[in-house]
């Protein structure tokens, strides 16, 4: 099962080549330093059309970027994008789920409020699927047949050991069929067989 926490380190493993010194997962300083990104959730919506025994949740994610001016900011989160295409889906760090990597969009850079950094922030969307609980029933571990009969009523295998009488089955009425069969297992009572 996916898990935010989950998802935010895969997402920052997925960074890992960009060259950056330090990565902040969901929490961000209140000083933002140069050449950092900073990976959060942002929220997610629910996909109920995909199938009857699973689910889709497409989340957002926000990427940042703190750069030492516009043009490392242009540059880093261009890398940040390569690094996100590279693979449509991706497993998780962990498990052996996958997020489907949906699109990424980012926006100019920006001046923020500490001195001598800059910022670009980009979006990611990803989709999870999640599995609806299911009643588990116990499975099969044997399949067999068996053929029973009322007591004096005589069973397939009476009819091929007569085949005389066998003959008489020639007929469309089932009431025909069981009094041939019926007869059949007097007679095997009779003379000592039967059921």
């Amino acid at each position: 099962m996916a898990d935010i926490v989950g998802e935010i380190n895969t997402i920052g493993d997925l960074l890992a080549n960009v060259g950056v010194s330090r990565f902040y997962k969901q929490d961000l300083p209140t000083k933002y330093v140069a050449n950092t990104i900073g990976i959060r959730w942002q929220g997610e919506n629910d996909d109920d059309t995909f199938s009857q025994s699973a689910y889709g949740i497409d989340r957002i994610y926000q990427v940042v970027y703190f750069g030492s001016n516009e043009i490392d900011c242009i540059t880093k989160i261009q890398k940040v994008r390569s690094a996100l295409k590279a693979d449509k889906k991706v497993k998780l760090r962990g498990i052996d789920d996958y997020m489907t990597l949906v699109s990424f969009n980012f926006a100019p850079p920006f001046k923020t409020d500490t001195d001598g950094v800059y910022a670009v922030s980009g979006v990611l969307m990803v989709k999870v699927y999640e599995v609806r609980p299911q009643e588990a029933y116990p499975k099969m571990s044997e399949v067999s047949t068996a053929l029973y009969t009322e007591k004096g009523v005589a069973t397939w295998s009476d009819v091929e050991v007569n085949p005389v009488e066998y003959s008489a089955l020639d007929t469309a009425e089932w009431s025909d069929v069981r009094a041939t069969l019926a007869k059949v297992a007097k007679e095997e009572n009779e003379n000592g067989g039967g059921n």
